[in-house]
């Protein structure tokens, strides 16, 4: 019971320790695979969610998780698949709602973002997608009011305050009065240099100083400014980004200083995969996986997310270095969309298949 309270309001510390005592009391309990596989929902591991989840028989409360895992890796096909087996629920509504949205399909997901809400009015997540919804298909008062029925369920949740703040007039007027910096941001080995490249080909002018050169990690080149090192202690650098992309590692992102209008892009890496491609970079090679490494990466990029949604200065967009290099048309589409162009055909030399 303690372990699916803490699930459910996504209690990492209580959860984590739910599972200690399942591992030492009932090693061999379901509970303790459903934990493990929610556990991994909440730190961004869809992939082994799955594995954990897909071990436990069908039930439509394993299903609809399992179906959130494959949405946020952008397994649309299969996520509908499992929710076509399922009764229709707010639940069921809202996860083909999120798929709907994920595809650009507005009508279609404001008809199942509003069949959720009609089973169950209180979800405050069901309001906030409506609400950008609403603001897709250019009915700016319902996404007000959408938001606002969100807020009044999470008053203090920094996404829909943040969301509220970028929707209102004053937002954009205040946003245009402030020189515009791009900047790229992730853990180091995220694709972080591979963004840089690619926005340097979109026209927009990179600032860095060419001082770590390219080598057979990033042949390319890192698009890196040294100085960018000082920046918990000077902006100056700052300065002269105005009209420029640059690059910005976690944590140093949340050094920048708030007199700009800040467009950032957040590359996101298995973080499996950073680790593997940092070792590599280092010469190193590892006997086991280094669990408590990959938490503590895991919770300073959710920390950098949170704080990224609470800067009333800042828009920003998270994107899958994994959907990136397989060059999916829906993140393909949403970085162009941020960057307010409408061409690509450049980037697909650039991202090559690994």
């Amino acid at each position: 019971e303690l372990g699916m309270i803490a699930w459910q309001a996504g209690n990492v510390a209580e959860l984590e320790e739910t599972i200690k005592r399942l591992q030492e009391l009932a090693p061999d309990s379901r509970w303790l695979i459903f934990f493990k596989g929610v556990h991994s929902m909440i730190l961004g591991r869809p992939i082994i969610a799955r594995e954990y989840l897909g071990a436990l028989p069908r039930d439509p409360m394993v299903d609809k998780i399992i179906a959130r895992a494959w949405i946020s890796e952008g397994g649309f096909e299969s996520a509908g698949l499992i929710l076509d087996s399922l009764a229709e629920d707010d639940e069921v509504c809202f996860l083909r709602g999120c798929i709907h949205f994920e595809r650009r399909e507005w009508e279609e997901a404001l008809d199942q973002l509003l069949q959720s809400t009609g089973f169950r009015f209180v979800q405050p997540d069901a309001h906030y997608l409506l609400s950008r919804t609403f603001h897709h298909l250019g009915m700016l008062d319902e996404a007000q009011k959408a938001i606002e029925v969100a807020l009044k369920y999470r008053p203090g949740r920094a996404d829909l305050l943040e969301w509220k703040r970028s929707i209102t007039p004053e937002k954009t007027k205040d946003l245009e009065k402030l020189p515009l910096i791009w900047v790229v941001t992730g853990l180091p080995r995220s694709g972080t240099s591979l963004m840089m490249q690619i926005l340097d080909n979109s026209g927009i002018p990179v600032l860095s100083d060419g001082q770590r050169k390219a080598d057979p990690f990033n042949p390319d080149g890192y698009f890196e400014l040294e100085s960018i090192k000082e920046l918990p202690y000077t902006s100056q650098m700052i300065e002269e980004a105005e009209g420029k992309a640059l690059k910005i590692v976690v944590p140093l992102i949340r050094f920048i200083p708030p007199k700009a209008h800040y467009k950032v892009i957040f590359m996101n890496r298995e973080i499996s995969e950073v680790i593997r491609s940092q070792d590599r970079l280092k010469g190193e090679s590892r006997t086991e996986f280094p669990l408590d490494l990959a938490m503590q990466l895991e919770n300073e990029r959710e920390r950098t997310r949170k704080w990224l949604d609470d800067q009333p200065h800042i828009q920003w967009i998270e994107v899958s270095y994994e959907r990136l290099k397989n060059r999916e048309e829906k993140q393909i589409r949403d970085i162009q969309d941020f960057l307010g162009i409408t061409h690509s055909k450049k980037w697909m030399s650039i991202i090559r298949s690994e």
